[in-house]
């Protein structure tokens, strides 16, 4: 009888827990292995749940990762509420928790489901939920620490959300671009690219940063910034010297920009000054009619240059690069 008592006891316990739970989806599926474990413990989880609740933020982070190790789901449940947490540590702790158990759904074949795989991959999207009503927190560390977590995911929902807050001016475009540079560029490239068009010149330089490593984006800035004199300079010129170290057709369009007499002399010694770079790197490609071409194409920059001194620095320094090399020749 008394045996009796102790298991309705506890499953009174188990049971009152799950109706308390942030997110049902995080805990064990009803009837399951890991379930029944729970039931057993039951008294055991609610006293490490009640130590994520009081003392120093130190001692209850460290009783949320203790609980995470011996009770993955009610450490996710947990974690769950304790995003909300008025102490941004354990805050920002239990956003952590929630974000690497995602890494999980890495290892789970979608192929032929079995209910643990179920499981993994639900409890994954219960995580991806709470993350995702963090997007636009009060608190700042708290809503980076979830947003950038849930772009490196490249969540579809939590770039939608990203670029959205940006339109609407909750977050600034830099931010936001800032962002959406952490997820893989196949989702994140059609938000970034209207950047390319549109904003201040620090975002479009970001947008730039993450765009320009691959192929497929670097026709597109070479046209919508180099090659566009709408574009502001310093930003044509940042475009110049970044695609300079990606695109290797950079030096077949180069020279157009540089000889262009409508190019503002600052983008055409950027522009130069880059195409020079990529010679020096393979420098076996190189003759002595090309150098000489080069050299006279920057002195007449330098002889048209109207007295900014950056950009007649940036110049010399393209011109006694060249000079070195046609005498190594």
């Amino acid at each position: 009888m008394k045996r009796l008592h102790l298991l309705i006891c506890v499953l009174v316990c188990f049971c009152a827990g799950l109706a308390s739970a942030a997110n049902p989806a995080l805990l064990p599926t009803p009837g399951s292995d890991e379930a029944q474990r729970y039931e057993r413990n039951a008294e055991r989880v609610e006293d490490l749940r009640g130590l994520t609740k009081i003392g120093s933020a130190e001692s209850r982070i460290k009783a949320l990762e203790g609980l995470l190790i011996e009770y993955p789901g009610a450490a996710l449940d947990r974690a769950a509420e304790l995003v909300s947490d008025s102490n941004e540590e354990v805050a920002v702790a239990a956003v952590r928790v929630l974000a690497a158990s995602i890494v999980m759904t890495d290892h789970v074949h979608h192929g032929s489901m079995t209910p643990e795989a179920e499981q993994v991959i639900a409890r994954a999207e219960a995580v991806r939920a709470v993350l995702r009503t963090l997007i636009l927190d009060g608190r700042l560390v708290v809503r980076e620490e979830a947003t950038r977590s849930l772009a490196s995911m490249s969540d579809p929902a939590a770039l939608k959300a990203i670029d959205e807050a940006a339109s609407q001016s909750k977050i600034t475009a830099v931010q936001a671009v800032n962002y959406l540079g952490l997820a893989h560029v196949k989702a994140s490239a059609p938000y970034l690219e209207k950047y390319l068009d549109n904003g201040s010149g620090s975002t479009r330089k970001a947008a730039i940063a993450y765009l320009a490593p691959y192929p497929e984006y670097q026709p597109r800035i070479r046209d919508a910034i180099l090659f566009n004199g709408e574009a502001d300079n310093a930003t044509r010129a940042y475009a110049a010297q970044t695609l300079s170290r990606y695109d290797k057709e950079f030096g077949t369009y180069a020279l157009l920009v540089t000889n262009d007499s409508e190019t503002p002399a600052s983008v055409a010694a950027s522009t130069v000054s880059a195409y020079v770079d990529t010679l020096t790197a393979e420098p076996n490609t190189l003759t002595p009619r090309m150098l000489k071409a080069l050299e006279r194409s920057v002195e007449e920059l330098r002889v048209t240059n109207s007295g900014d001194a950056a950009t007649k620095a940036r110049l010399n320094q393209t011109l006694d690069r060249l000079k070195k090399l046609r005498e190594s020749e």
